[in-house]
């Protein structure tokens, strides 16, 4: 049984997705999606989005593979700090993880992965229960052999609030350049970027562009706002168009909208961003990537 870490937000919850599905279309057996973080009384981020997101994708979660009753004490088991592979291996079953983090604690057999790194090979083990704990972000997954029955799950669902129509017309008749700023729990964590980051890539687009309009994404955007000469952009009348309205259960929106403009700024770490760039509608979208790894 192949069974694979589920958790995060949605830029994460895509990548795990994406992960699954390409072991399952690799293997032709089924790689159940551990979805019980969601089941927790305070869910992170929005909880479980994708089919809302994704009406066309098909996750196979591990709350529908076992009765409802058992899955109910697996969860308790889980909110008392036992993780389901360490559950699995007290019931004495037979049972390996396979990390791409050091934030994996098992007193089993671990098999420790490179980083984000594209590991087709992953698909050749045999035997017993394995569990794969990470995020597996990389873009070869989704741009693998899977790449059009992927896409095709991975299709965002209509748009329908009257407000991001409007950026959408906007994105779409003009030379659009989408920038993330994520701020947040990147504060909290000390990940969040120096205006001066987002400034080189701006100044950057702008050596290679002509009148791009910039669309800013972020979930503060009063901040933005305040920091718009620090971040580079004050270019002029109609030239930034800071997108506002997309929180809570349509925070997915902003996605959405990064991956209908022209190009994509990239600065490393968000995991959102980057998939928004991965599903870029345009067959050969502008990609401006900051310094810091991508893959």
């Amino acid at each position: 049984m192949r069974i694979c870490l589920f958790n995060g937000g949605l830029g994460n919850q895509v990548f795990q997705y994406i992960f699954s599905r390409w072991m399952e279309l690799a293997t032709g057996e089924p790689c159940y999606l551990d979805d019980s973080a969601f089941w927790l009384d305070n869910v992170a981020h929005n909880g479980y989005e994708i089919p809302k997101v994704f009406p066309n994708s098909k996750p196979r979660l591990l709350s529908e593979f076992f009765e409802p009753d058992v899955w109910e004490y697996m969860v308790e088991q889980y909110k008392a700090g036992v993780p389901v592979y360490q559950q699995i291996k007290n019931l004495g079953e037979d049972i390996v993880v396979v990390t791409d983090n050091d934030s994996c604690r098992f007193d089993g057999r671990v098999v420790n992965a490179p980083e984000n790194t594209y590991l087709p090979m992953l698909a050749d083990y045999k035997g017993g229960n394995v569990y794969f704990y990470g995020y597996w972000i990389n873009r070869e997954w989704l741009k693998g052999d899977f790449y059009n029955i992927l896409r095709e799950e991975l299709r965002f669902a209509p748009i329908t609030e009257e407000h991001n129509l409007r950026y959408a017309s906007m994105i779409t008749t003009s030379l659009s350049i989408s920038m993330h700023i994520r701020r947040g729990d990147f504060v909290e964590l000390n990940r969040a970027r120096t205006p001066q980051t987002y400034r080189v890539l701006v100044e950057c687009t702008e050596q290679a562009i002509d009148d791009a309009h910039y669309f800013i994404f972020s979930d503060d955007l009063e901040w933005c706002k305040a920091n718009k000469k620090e971040l580079g952009l004050e270019l002029g009348e109609g030239r930034v168009t800071f997108v506002e309205g997309n929180s809570g259960a349509i925070s997915s929106r902003d996605m959405q909208l990064m991956s209908m403009c022209k190009g994509n700024i990239l600065v490393g770490g968000s995991s959102f961003s980057y998939l928004a760039a991965l599903l870029n509608i345009h067959e050969a979208p502008i990609t401006i990537n900051s310094t810091e790894r991508q893959v």
